[in-house]
């Protein structure tokens, strides 16, 4: 790990083309908090703004993240969703990000599971069908879950039978 001297330094450096509007040194400010940078909350979700609104999908993803888990703002599902999808279209745009669209991925899933833990099967499902239909393998056993879960509220039998089936698709 690198010194909290360099540490400085790299923050000091990235600081001035953050200021400048540069999206990467934005991002890149944010990430040396995980090295031990000492960069309020607040200032990371300006930066990660700031970054986003440039278009630079990994801040536009990170921002997304920042609400769905609550890092220094209160957990906004909605505006975690428009986040990872935004990234998402974003980062399908450029051959270089394609990390990114699974990283945009895998949170829209915890967003939809959160949503499912709140009984809103509906917003669940509408965020795992499209990811499911991509093929991708998590997102189709929690639509499966998702499914499961909402068909025990007051269906018929055959209702019911139908909802199992279906989610027997998508388990498969």
């Amino acid at each position: 790990l690198p010194d909290s001297r360099s540490l400085k330094e790299s923050a000091a450096r990235l600081k001035k083309h953050a200021k400048k509007g540069r999206a990467w040194a934005q991002l890149n400010l944010c990430v040396l908090v995980l090295g031990g940078a000492k960069i309020s909350r607040s200032e990371i979700i300006h930066l990660y703004r700031e970054a986003a609104k440039r278009g630079h999908p990994m801040a536009v993803c990170a921002l997304g993240r920042t609400f769905l888990v609550g890092f220094g703002c209160p957990v906004d599902l909605i505006q975690a969703q428009e986040h990872l999808e935004r990234g998402i279209a974003l980062a399908k745009n450029c051959a270089y990000s394609m990390s990114v669209v699974k990283v945009c991925q895998e949170h829209l899933i915890k967003v939809a599971r959160q949503y499912s833990d709140e009984k809103s099967f509906e917003k669940a499902k509408s965020i795992l069908l499209p990811l499911a239909e991509e093929g991708m393998g998590n997102a189709r056993l929690e639509m499966g879950n998702a499914i499961l879960e909402d068909c025990e509220k007051g269906l018929s039998p055959r209702e019911r039978q139908n909802d199992y089936s279906l989610a027997l698709i998508w388990y498969s």
